[in-house]
């Protein structure tokens, strides 16, 4: 009588044995077990899956029938004869043993040779198809057993959010209604572009020309080596004032509320352009034919307009606060 090999208590040089990778030719066809109907290559004795002797199953097709106490749902250790369900082996998956923990042998199946029918849907399919999908299949699974696996979902999750959100906020931008100023706005804006010009061109004049001069530094003013310097100064701020009073009058349209400030903006031109011209001219014409008296005279009556072009100054103020307050108020405010 031949011993039965237990494989459950294998010694490490058996397990080296049967360890032992195991080398296929690539040219057998793949076969189909009889009994759990496992797909596996071709030359192996025994189905990877349940055990089953391939051989042993086309000439005893009784080999592959349902295993001794299926009608009862149970299945019995082949080492301790423990009967417990046949749950896991009915999903053809590995049977242990409750009691000793053993893996359980099971000498039949769930199918058998006539009732088993392999699919022919993979069969079906073109070669180059058929191994691209092997190609992904195995691919999943690598990737279900991978470490990475959980970050990778967590990082594909927070992408579609991503996505998801920032497609519902393009959206939302595209369906925006676009604000429009008010006209009294833009004409604020406008003003204040030009007045901030002409504020910078008068501070450039002070640090250009020496500093803002007094009435009594006309004879320094003439001086060769700082008339030169007064007179380009002078030319700048000048420039700048012209300019601003063409853009001022450029404005198309003045809206209801700005007419104030239009009339003050450019009296406070005309006066700072006056007052600069004099003293340029003092300066840069001073000589024959006219007597230096002529050009003194017109260098003091430029200073006596520094009341005037305070008061100006003052009203222009007075009436950009007034034109803030009604540019800048809420828009449900401004009248149309």
């Amino acid at each position: 009588m031949t011993a039965i090999k237990n494989y459950n208590n294998l010694t490490l040089e058996e397990q080296e044995e049967f360890l032992e990778p195991l080398f296929l030719p690539r040219s057998t066809p793949r076969q189909t077990c009889l009994r759990c109907g496992n797909h596996f290559p071709g030359g192996l004795q025994r189905c990877t899956a349940c055990g089953l002797e391939m051989q042993e199953a086309h000439q005893q097709p009784e080999a592959a029938l349902p295993w001794r106490g299926y009608e009862q749902e149970l299945i019995e250790c082949t080492s301790c004869g423990f009967a417990s369900s046949d749950r896991r082996a009915r999903r053809n998956k590995i049977q242990k043993c409750g009691l000793c923990g053993k893996v359980v042998y099971i000498p039949s199946g769930l199918y058998n040779k006539y009732q088993y029918q392999a699919s022919q849907a993979s069969q079906s399919l073109p070669e180059p198809l058929h191994n691209l999908f092997d190609l992904i299949g195995a691919g999943l699974n690598r990737f279900s057993r991978s470490r990475v696996r959980w970050p990778l979902i967590l990082m594909l999750v927070l992408l579609g959010f991503g996505l998801v959100g920032g497609s519902w906020l393009y959206k939302q931008n595209q369906n925006k209604i676009p604000l429009v100023d008010p006209p009294i706005k833009t004409y604020y804006n406008n003003a204040v572009a030009i007045r901030s010009k002409v504020s910078n061109a008068l501070n450039e004049f002070q640090n250009d020309s020496g500093g803002m001069p007094m009435q009594s530094e006309f004879d320094d003013r003439r001086n060769p080596t700082r008339r030169s310097r007064f007179i380009l100064a002078g030319n700048r701020v000048l420039a700048s004032i012209e300019s601003a009073i063409d853009e001022v009058r450029a404005i198309p349209e003045v809206p209801s509320g700005a007419e104030n400030y239009q009339n003050k903006m450019l009296a406070m031109l005309y006066t700072q352009q006056k007052f600069y011209a004099q003293l340029k001219d003092s300066i840069e014409q001073a000589g024959p034919p006219r007597s230096e008296a002529d050009w003194r005279s017109l260098w003091n009556k430029a200073f006596s307009m520094k009341e005037e072009v305070r008061v100006a100054s003052k009203d222009e103020i007075e009436a950009m606060n007034n034109l803030q307050s009604l540019a800048l108020r809420p828009a449900r405010d401004v009248s149309p």
